[in-house]
């Protein structure tokens, strides 16, 4: 497994409060160390929510395709013409497990570690970024493969930088909410600076070993909270869904692991608009998942278009999934359904 170029070791010991200074301008948080020790010593089922981005620039992000986003740069509309410039640079000597593209796989590695920074944690292995994309507890170590799939996504993640100014948008939605509405104009202007950066990674991180419980395991120390994270916590465009909805029972793959990712988001949203609803009803569109966006995700990150046959397995994976779902009564029921043809075309949902 190829290190990045610019990975720094750093050995943290009982005694050592705070990470060595990694950059000049770059302050660190103190970490226990004991405290991360212990950890190791809990199941993630004591972590009963985990937290999913679901702000417009980040879902434009996994939609858009690779060809328009691997050129020079791209402007993502986040609305108020307010944009962010997305660039992607990546070095030739990076081994990606399957393409370029930012996948609802990657997305999922990306929540995990926002779930893990809002938990407090600075400093992770990856066999902790595995259990919480899961929700499994301290006995569950991903194999050689996948721990490869989440280490290759995340230093892809690192090597997309974001430059956005959205200090606007930010200013316009705290002056529209209750919540913000004791502070003054001067206060929430201090506030909103922090929503304007300049060539940041999605996820900035260094590599350092940890003692854990004895033994120096290679982990992941987060120099701060993924600012994409950030800014959606600003709008209220976080999801928070239950953990166990990650835990499936079943055999998980990459193509399952997003497909779960975009079906809680999806339904997230649809119990969001009911909840807003005055008639507590829904459209049928809106109750509706359709398979070609579920091929669609599984393209992006397989590289290449789905043959008949691994569309018919794409969908088996998603109503699996569904049953699980219905199993755990997090939707009521769901019924594949056709335009036309002979093979389905969408799934209903009854939430």
């Amino acid at each position: 497994m190829n290190e990045q170029k610019n990975d720094t070791k750093r050995y943290l010991k009982p005694s050592d409060r705070f990470v060595p200074e990694i950059e000049p301008t770059t302050k660190h948080a103190a970490i226990g160390i004991e405290q991360l020790s212990l950890f190791e010593n809990i199941t993630l089922a004591h972590i009963d929510k985990n937290f999913m981005t679901n702000a417009k620039v980040v879902n434009q992000l996994v939609d858009r395709p690779i060809a328009e986003l691997t050129e020079y740069a791209s402007e993502v509309d986040v609305g108020q013409n307010i944009t962010v410039l997305v660039e992607f640079d990546l070095d030739a000597g990076i081994e990606l497990s399957s393409n370029h593209d930012f996948t609802y796989f990657d997305k999922a590695v990306f929540d995990a570690i926002c779930t893990r920074s809002e938990a407090g944690d600075k400093v992770f292995p990856i066999n902790t970024i595995y259990r919480t994309m899961h929700n499994y507890d301290s006995t569950y170590k991903p194999s050689t493969k996948r721990y490869n799939e989440i280490m290759n996504s995340i230093r892809k993640m690192n090597q997309i930088k974001v430059s956005a100014d959205l200090t606007d948008h930010v200013r316009s939605y705290m002056k529209k909410s209750k919540e913000y509405s004791h502070l003054s104009d001067g206060e929430i202007d201090k506030m909103v600076g922090f929503y304007k950066i300049g060539n940041e990674p999605l996820i900035d991180y260094r590599i350092v070993e940890a003692q854990i419980q004895g033994a120096s395991i290679e982990s992941i120390y987060l120099v701060r909270e993924p600012f994409l994270y950030t800014y959606s916590k600003a709008i209220n465009h976080v999801q928070s869904v239950p953990s166990d909805l990650l835990d499936l029972g079943i055999d998980t793959t990459i193509d399952r692991i997003a497909i779960n990712n975009y079906l809680i988001s999806r339904i997230e949203t649809m119990k969001s608009q009911k909840t807003r609803s005055k008639t507590k009803m829904l459209h049928t569109k809106q109750r509706t998942i359709r398979y070609e966006r579920i091929y669609e995700i599984i393209a992006k990150i397989k590289g290449r278009e789905l043959t008949s046959k691994m569309k018919r397995t794409q969908r088996e994976a998603a109503n699996e999934i569904l049953k699980q779902y219905k199993k755990k009564k997090y939707i009521a029921g769901f019924k594949p359904a056709k335009d036309s043809g002979r093979a389905d075309t969408k799934v209903i949902l009854d939430i």
